[in-house]
């Protein structure tokens, strides 16, 4: 038997509408995870260097020849992200799955708005903001790994998730390591591949339980 769902409030309990949530919540989400795979491409196309590798995404939005490529990719991303949580917000999600999608869409304009060459404000505000998403990411990617999907590529996901977490870390000013936008890119496939497992579950789950 399905779990209540709940759409404007009304509780429901068939799987049709919460299969829909889902399945729109997933397109949502691919389209976003599209949408910043070109910009990273289109962004490394034109400048790819030793200093991109060492400060990351991040280094394409003080830049003027990527600066615009950035902005587009970012607020397309952030649009969809934001899109697919509101999405799947009637289906109940697991644990922090609408969250961390908000949070990573408002987390992208604010990356975008505070430059970290602007000024040591702007540098640590930059940073915290990077950090506090990455965090969150982290924490939740964990919990649907072991609480929630509990299976093999959850736990993939995971690995990746945190291996690109470490590299990233590594890859701090003053640390042994200059490769923060590879880590980056790592710590977020990690995390795609958690959060698009979950959803395609969840679709699988209730049309098996609706049929």
């Amino acid at each position: 038997m399905l779990g209540i769902f709940r759409i404007q409030g009304s509780p429901i309990t068939e799987g049709g509408p919460a299969l829909a949530a889902y399945e729109q919540g997933l397109r949502l989400l691919v389209g976003g995870e599209l949408a910043m795979a070109v910009t990273l491409v289109a962004c490394m196309g034109v400048s790819y260097s030793q200093a991109a590798s060492t400060y990351g995404v991040s280094y394409y939005g003080v830049h003027l020849d990527t600066l615009w490529i950035l902005a587009l990719g970012f607020i397309a991303t952030s649009y969809l992200l934001y899109r697919s949580a509101k999405s799947i917000d009637p289906a109940s999600p697991p644990a922090g799955v609408s969250l961390s999608l908000k949070v990573l869409a408002v987390g992208l304009i604010a990356l975008l708005l505070t430059p970290y060459t602007a000024g040591t404000f702007f540098n640590w505000t930059h940073m915290i903001i990077g950090a506090s998403v990455f965090g969150l990411q982290m924490a939740v990617g964990a919990i649907l790994a072991f609480k929630v999907l509990a299976d093999r590529l959850g736990w993939l996901g995971l690995v990746i998730e945190f291996s690109g977490g470490v590299l990233a870390a590594l890859s701090l000013p003053d640390h042994m390591l200059t490769c923060m936008l590879q880590g980056e890119i790592v710590f977020q496939v990690g995390f795609v591949i958690i959060l698009n497992h979950l959803l395609a579950g969840q679709i699988r789950r209730i049309a098996v339980e609706s049929a």
